[in-house]
């Protein structure tokens, strides 16, 4: 749980006297221990690992004293044990403290100041790319394209392309990027088959004329994906045809340790690609955004038209954008924000977790085994569940006169628990679990002793 900076404005004065209460007490210092152990730290500390431990530790009271934050009716934070960061179960991704302040500072009273559009330049930078333009969400990025004039005689669009973009659990159905094109009066071409698309079924409307193709990353081990994206950006620029790419798992940096590794965007500019949309709640970890990269010639008008028609992003979620680009402007820096923290946990710390939790939770009368399993975990849903990362996982065994009750009670308590279910055995994949949460997950087993 991360406190807006006047928290103690949403909670009762005798709880913020709890709170400070708590702070002062040795307990702290035991937080600061256990923090240490359940980050796998057995050696001395350097400097770096005692500024983490410190990190941990605030964590861990912030997670005590959250029991005194008023309830919401609608809303309630929850513990994500699923292993899935992009999920469509969840209302968004968590962004970074950092990111959150600033969102706050914006909305919390009447400021002043200028917002810059920092990100430009650090996008610029980290991409290669000549312009960027960002407004509220992915398909109003891929609307605006709807907008260039070389384009009017349509888009190409390979049938296996034809995705339905990701959306969170807000939205009743995903859009299909064929209906937000067609929306504007665009002719959409269908072309090749659903799983497949040959080379001369994408050029032979080139040929007569048709000056537009996407096409769209679909992450996948194999390596095709890439491979059929490199083929269309060939012969796009054979006919002299805009190239727009639609990169669902786009990075600003390489990101080797996930499988497959998710596209670089840089590459793809100097491979000669003229246009990327990405999402910025994506693998950069900002928040909810659409972001067009690409040539000048071809974005500075729809710049113009996104600030003529209103499209472009709120003060308080370009505060958390600028934010975010800011500390993902290295590969360390990026590591550090609440995304990059996750993604890059060493498997040693969850494998350490894991079996710590295990070990509280033997013996729960509920509880028919437990143990660990090391596997790798898609790091999300839709378009992501190609993507693995290896994590530990507390493997659940219940009775079968418990399952509905232990279902019951990890999905109402004021922190629900959101595992992997299946049956009468619960996976609690700790790769999306902070460590702060540990102890809130062994506890939310102890009611069910009664």
């Amino acid at each position: 749980m991360k406190f807006p900076p006047r928290f103690q404005d949403l909670i009762p004065p005798d709880a913020v006297k709890q709170f400070v209460d708590l702070v002062a007490q040795p307990s702290l210092i035991s937080g600061i221990k256990d923090a240490a152990i359940k980050l796998g730290w057995k050696e001395n500390w350097n400097p770096l690992q005692f500024q983490e431990a410190m990190h941990q530790a605030k964590r861990w009271v912030e997670s005590v004293a959250d029991r005194y934050k008023p309830e919401s009716s609608n809303l309630r934070n929850c513990i994500n044990a699923t292993g899935e960061f992009f999920s469509s179960n969840f209302l968004a991704t968590p962004l970074s403290s950092e990111a959150i302040r600033a969102q706050v500072m914006v909305q919390e009273g009447f400021v002043q100041g200028k917002l810059l559009q920092d990100h430009e330049g650090i996008l610029k930078e980290l991409t290669g790319c000549e312009e960027v333009v960002l407004v509220n969400s992915l398909p109003q990025a891929i609307c605006l394209l709807a907008q260039i004039s070389q384009t009017r005689t349509g888009w190409i669009i390979p049938k296996s392309d034809c995705v339905r973009l990701p959306r969170n659990a807000l939205a009743t159905n995903a859009i299909d990027l064929r209906d937000l094109l067609s929306t504007f009066g665009v002719p959409i071409h269908e072309v090749g088959a659903a799983n497949e698309c040959d080379p001369s079924d994408i050029e032979a409307p080139l040929i007569t004329g048709i000056k537009g193709v996407i096409s769209v990353e679909h992450p996948d081990s194999t390596g095709k994906n890439r491979a059929h994206r490199d083929l269309i950006l060939g012969l796009a620029k054979k006919h002299y045809a805009l190239h727009t790419e639609m990169l669902l798992a786009g990075s600003i940096h390489p990101l080797e340790f996930l499988v497959p590794q998710p596209t670089f965007l840089r590459e793809r500019f100097e491979a000669g690609v003229d246009i990327v949309a990405i999402a910025g709640n994506g693998l950069i970890g900002g928040p909810a955004t659409g972001v067009l990269l690409g040539k000048s010639s071809y974005l500075t008008p729809l710049k113009a038209y996104a600030a003529k028609t209103g499209l472009e992003v709120d003060a308080p979620t370009l505060a958390a954008w600028n934010q975010t680009l800011e500390q993902g402007r290295t590969i360390e820096l990026w590591k550090q924000g609440s995304l990059g923290q996750l993604l890059t946990t060493s498997f040693a710390n969850l494998s350490n977790r894991a079996e710590r939790i295990a070990a509280q939770m033997n013996g729960t009368p509920s509880v028919k085994s437990v143990h660990v399993e090391n596997r790798s975990i898609p790091i999300g849903n839709g378009p992501w569940k190609e993507i693995l990362l290896e994590s530990s996982i507390v493997v659940v065994e219940l009775h079968e006169h418990s399952i509905q009750l232990v279902h019951d009670t990890l999905a109402n308590s004021s922190r629900p628990i959101v595992p992997r279910m299946e049956g009468s055995k619960i996976e609690l994949v700790l790769r999306t679990v902070d460590p702060s949460e540990d102890h809130l997950i062994v506890e939310s087993f102890r009611p069910l002793d009664a």
